[in-house]
């Protein structure tokens, strides 16, 4: 049986801060959709910040989505993802990150989206942070904030659309 979250809105400030020794995942409806997850027909206007792990996802609708989908949906509100130590922070206008089959389709983000902070990976996009893995599908979606990505000593990636398209994986229309 897979999560269903359809219909919904937030309009409050969404905030994990704190050392955690794996992954912290913050999102404005969702902190994870995962394993064949949905969100639909939903709406962000609180913002996100997820910070203090080894890494950070943070999304305006959800912070992670690996193997579930993101339909329909819209954010309007800051996200950001930051921290000092780890592997990476992530941060999306709709999903930060985005694994595994995930599927994002019919998402619009109008709000401003930033990583920052690790010394080995910030990514950042105005519809997902990084699609790692395999075979995102992200399709009908559209950006109208301000994507920025800083202070990486290794690596930084930001896009209007995905920071980080990984293998397998694809944009269209």
């Amino acid at each position: 049986m897979k999560g269903i979250v359809i219909n919904c809105s937030n309009n409050a400030s969404v905030t994990i801060t704190g050392a955690s020794d794996n992954v912290n995942h913050a999102g404005g409806i969702s902190g994870n959709n995962f394993y064949m997850g949905l969100v639909s027909d939903c709406q962000n206007s609180g913002p996100v910040n997820c910070s203090g792990a080894r890494s950070n996802d943070a999304g305006g609708i959800a912070g992670n989505t690996n193997n579930g989908e993101v339909l329909n949906s819209k954010n309007t509100v800051a996200v950001t993802a930051s921290g000092q130590a780890g592997s990476g922070n992530w941060a999306g206008g709709i999903t930060g990150g985005t694994r595994s089959d995930a599927k994002i389709s019919n998402c619009e983000n109008s709000g401003d989206v930033t990583a920052y902070g690790s010394p080995i990976s910030n990514n950042a996009g105005g519809i997902a942070g990084s699609t790692g893995y395999d075979k995102v599908i992200i399709t009908y979606c559209i950006n109208k904030g301000t994507v920025t990505g800083k202070n990486g000593s290794f690596q930084i990636y930001v896009g209007g659309i995905v920071g980080c398209l990984n293998r397998d994986s694809s944009i269209s229309d």
